[in-house]
């Protein structure tokens, strides 16, 4: 995976889905215990949680955090969102 550091093997397994999907119920949201059809990960501490339109557990890690944990990924479908701007990360890619 280009551009993350091979001492970060966390975020490395994270990104190439060995961690997320191998493993049940990995996908699960760390606040209310729910399976939403689209969770969401904090691209900071790597977190999962719900989106916004089931009970919006991932805004509400971004707003209460101290640090900036503003961009998540979406597991349904690989998309990047930024809570501080409230739109979609685009890649020049």
């Amino acid at each position: 995976l280009k551009g993350i550091p091979k001492e970060d093997e966390k975020a490395r397994e994270l990104l190439s889905g060995k961690e997320l999907f191998e493993e049940k119920g990995k996908t699960v949201c760390e606040k209310c215990s729910d399976n939403p059809m689209e969770s969401w990960i904090c691209l900071t501490c790597f977190q999962r949680h719900c989106g916004r339109y089931h009970l919006g557990h991932a805004q509400e890690h971004s707003s209460a955090s101290k640090e900036a944990h503003h961009v998540a990924l979406s597991l349904g479908d690989l998309s990047s969102w930024c809570y501080q701007c409230e739109n979609y990360i685009d890649s020049a890619v």
